[in-house]
């Protein structure tokens, strides 16, 4: 009996020994040092994606007030009384907040999750309605900043990223643990009577050689860092999501503004026709023709409270209050748009993307899986040791056995030819990144300039010519120089060059938002799938079959790395 517990103690020895050479699981976060650095950089203040001017907390004037600030834009006559649509609002509303501090952080253990300040969404059961009155803006200011908080708080994808993180470290731990010993008893009996019988006990232990649990936890390291930039690159869809619906909301907003000021415009005129035909001096088909034009601008009004109430129920849905009803938005657009730099623009995006970094770090996966199948041909040795006891003499023995397959056959040679060409695929992954990006920089980097170009014409040019060529128009009809076609023209010719002032800014707006979030959008998509789903067109099947293609190749990926597998 002492030689076997001899045999149990070397045993356990040669383990502890073996399974020394393995990383701890705590090494992990010296090779995501790159993912956190570029977290940090997308995250701070100073970073050029971050952008300046988001929190303005004054509510937007009147359109006529400010359409590009020449002295020669002065208000329209009676343009300063509003028409609300707001019959069934409740005015009874309160907000309600949690008091915890913003918290804005990198762990590398983590990977980049971000912690945004708590918000809690009050008001949840207001009746729906159309636009808020003036009076109740004092209970909620709907910044761009309280919107950007409450997604980074709400949305239910960057919980799922984070998730992804938690999961790829469960994983990073499976892949490198040693195999299970195994125990067990046997026992011999004489065939014949009154012979002898004998007891035993055995310990059987593989031993994984060529580094290959090492090797394992490497692969997983690659892993982390690539859903980590995946997960940034999720908050920046969501915070680019968030600008750019608050943006298309602030401009649905200014066109109801604007309806309404025409509807007055339209009234007032209605009023100075019948007028001039109740004293003999105009005809009655100015007084129709009037009427006609208030029907059209009213129908214009109630297009835009439409698309109003759209553009807030996407903007609540992204930041994850549904059920808020609409209220008017604090915010305004810039008055000009900047010159941007292509070209240093375009390193930018191409430095610090996550898409890149992501497709960056699968060429890593990809690499040290190559290596991890090249030592898989490398035996594994398998020992165990049997201790038995003969109750016929009292004699005992330990016996001690070595095993290890041979790779005459099988080296492993169609997997390592195949993680060769994935280096191959990766890496020109990362190359088809790039050039998708450009495509779509250039694409983008377009439509900035022509709004850009087409918001500044209008509004340095076109704009003040319009508008005082109504209020000419409109003062000459009073005293009948001119006739009412005349008028109607003019007043339409306004509405439609201040409609496509407002269209062409909030174009720019929405492409300049793009080109500094890096092209990301999808803020409701899972993080590993961005922008496949939530624009599709083909609906749910499409959606189903990219989401089982996705489970079946992470179910593929963890096989791979079960130490099970590999003996």
């Amino acid at each position: 009996m002492k030689r076997f517990a001899c045999g149990i103690a070397l045993l356990a020895a040669v383990a502890c020994g073996c399974s020394s050479v393995e990383p701890r699981i705590g090494s992990q976060a010296s090779r995501v040092q790159g993912a956190a650095a570029t977290a940090r950089t997308l995250h701070s203040k100073d970073s050029p994606f971050v952008a300046d001017g988001h929190e303005s907390q004054s509510v937007t004037p009147s359109v006529t007030e400010r359409l590009s600030a020449p002295d020669v834009l002065k208000p329209l006559p009676h343009a300063d009384s509003q028409v609300t649509l707001a019959a069934d609002w409740q005015a009874t509303r309160g907000p309600e907040s949690r008091d915890e501090s913003p918290e804005t952080g990198v762990s590398l253990n983590a990977a980049l999750i971000v912690h945004a300040e708590a918000h809690e969404p009050a008001s949840r059961n207001a009746k729906p309605s159309t636009l808020v009155p003036q009076s109740a803006l004092d209970s909620q200011r709907w910044t761009l900043d309280s919107f950007e908080q409450l997604a980074l708080q709400n949305n239910p994808t960057l919980r799922m990223a984070e998730a992804e993180i938690e999961k790829e470290r469960g994983n990073w731990t499976q892949v490198g643990l040693y195999p299970n010993p195994t125990v067990g008893y046997l026992r011999s009996d004489a065939a014949s009577s009154g012979g002898g019988r004998s007891d035993g006990a055995f310990v059987q232990q593989t031993f994984i050689t060529g580094g290959k649990l090492t090797l394992n936890r490497e692969i997983e390291d690659f892993g982390i860092v690539d859903v980590a930039h995946q997960q940034e690159a999720q908050r920046q869809r969501v915070q680019n999501d968030v600008r750019q619906r608050f943006y298309l909301a602030l401009a649905v907003q200014e066109e109801l503004k604007l309806a309404d000021e025409l509807v007055v415009l339209a009234r007032d005129g209605v009023k100075a026709a019948q007028r001039l035909y109740d004293a003999g001096e105009a005809p009655v088909s100015d007084v129709l023709q009037s009427e006609v034009q208030l029907q059209v601008f009213e129908s214009s009004r109630d297009r835009s409270a439409s698309n109003y109430r759209l553009a807030w129920q996407q903007l609540v849905d992204m930041a994850g209050i549904p059920d808020q009803a609409p209220e008017q938005l604090a915010g305004e657009f810039p008055r000009d748009f900047a010159e941007l730099d292509r070209d240093a623009l375009w390193q930018q995006l191409v430095q610090t993307s996550g898409l890149v970094l992501s497709t960056q770090a699968q060429v890593g996966v990809a690499r040290k899986t190559l290596e991890r199948q090249e030592v898989q041909a490398i035996p594994d040795v398998t020992v165990q040791v049997v201790g038995e006891v003969d109750h016929t003499n009292g004699s005992s023995t330990v016996s001690t056995l070595l095993a290890l397959p041979v790779p005459l056959f099988d080296r492993n040679q169609g997997t390592v030819y195949n993680a060769w060409h994935d280096v191959s695929r990766a890496e020109q992954e990362v190359e088809r990144t790039r050039l998708v990006l450009r495509d779509q920089f250039a694409q983008t980097f377009r439509d900035y300039e022509t709004a850009r170009n087409e918001s500044q014409r209008l509004s340095e040019h076109i704009l003040p010519r319009t508008k005082q060529n109504l209020e000419l128009v409109a003062s000459g009809y009073q005293q009948g120089q001119f006739d009412l076609p005349r008028v109607l023209a003019a007043r339409q010719t306004y509405f439609e060059m201040t409609m496509n002032w407002l269209t062409a800014r909030s174009q720019a707006q929405q492409a300049q938002m793009q080109l500094e979030g890096m092209l990301l959008t999808g803020g409701l998509n899972p993080a590993t799938i961005g922008t496949a789903i939530q624009g599709a067109a083909e609906g749910g099947d499409q959606r189903r079959g990219v989401l089982q293609n996705l489970q079946q190749q992470q179910g593929a990926r963890l096989q791979l790395f079960n130490p099970g597998t590999t003996q």
